[in-house]
């Protein structure tokens, strides 16, 4: 097990380079988030689960995917911020007029105590009565200072596709970020600006649209208007304005599958 977290952490540090180069040899702004948001995210991710193999406690690797979840989470995030600075586009999106979804989500606070509760027990890496009343007892605070979400519910089989076909999109989004930084000289790095309309209503899989988005070939999430319907803003390199488009639909469907 030792040298697969080896070999983990050598592929990890390698597209960490690889970021960092692409920062400085991609041409645009635009363009160096691609290369901040995908092979850095990976390669964090691939350190920490190899570092918690190579160590041989299963606490320590379940410590290294839960850096690997939140690192997905917050990098999209990121590149909204730093995607902000560098567009205007944004404030054409927000449609004050529009009716936003309607929002009970009784369900959802379920599901989140649950993912706190689990989330608790692998910091603390003690699974005993005490942590698990205190993870119960914070996914209740959390719940009661969250927003409420839409009253849809996941649906387990739905979820699980959509999640396997987000994580092959990241390892083929990284691969093409590898050959983009490495092999295709500047100018013919073809970049466009695409705003796009989702159909979804659903709060859910917005979010997890404007995430993977981030994380598929050549397409990074810029903004999302904040109620539906929702419209995002997408920078893409080395793909026509309508390529982006019908990836984009694409994935909304197989997100649409994650709830009902």
């Amino acid at each position: 097990m030792s040298q697969v977290g080896l070999i983990l952490m050598i592929m990890g540090a390698f597209l960490t380079f690889l970021a960092g180069y692409g920062l400085v040899r991609l041409p645009s702004g635009l363009s160096r988030i691609h290369a901040a948001a995908k092979p850095a995210s990976l390669g964090l991710t691939l350190v920490a689960v190899g570092a918690g193999v190579t160590s041989g406690s299963w606490g320590l690797a379940a410590t290294g995917l839960l850096i690997a979840v939140l690192q997905f989470l917050t990098a999209p995030i990121a590149g909204h911020l730093l995607g902000r600075t560098l567009i205007e586009e944004s404030e054409a999106l927000v449609d004050d007029s529009a009716e936003p979804p309607e929002r009970t989500g009784s369900k959802w606070r379920q599901a989140l105590v649950i993912e706190t509760v689990v989330v608790w027990l692998i910091l603390w890496r003690d699974i005993s009565i005490a942590n698990f009343v205190a993870g119960v007892a914070l996914g209740v605070l959390v719940t009661i200072l969250a927003p409420p979400r839409s009253g849809s519910y996941p649906r387990p089989l739905g979820a699980a596709s959509a999640l396997a076909r987000y994580v092959v999109s990241l390892v083929s989004a990284n691969a093409r970020m590898v050959y983009q930084v490495l092999f295709v000289g500047d100018e013919d790095l073809q970049e466009t600006l695409v705003v796009c309309d989702l159909e979804t209503r659903e709060e859910t899989v917005a979010f997890f649209d404007a995430n993977a988005t981030s994380f598929s070939p050549g397409t990074l999430t810029l903004e999302i208007t904040a109620d539906a319907p929702y419209r995002m803003v997408v920078h893409g390199i080395g793909q026509t304005s309508d390529e982006v488009r019908e990836g984009i639909a694409d994935l909304e469907k197989s997100a649409s599958r994650m709830v009902r």
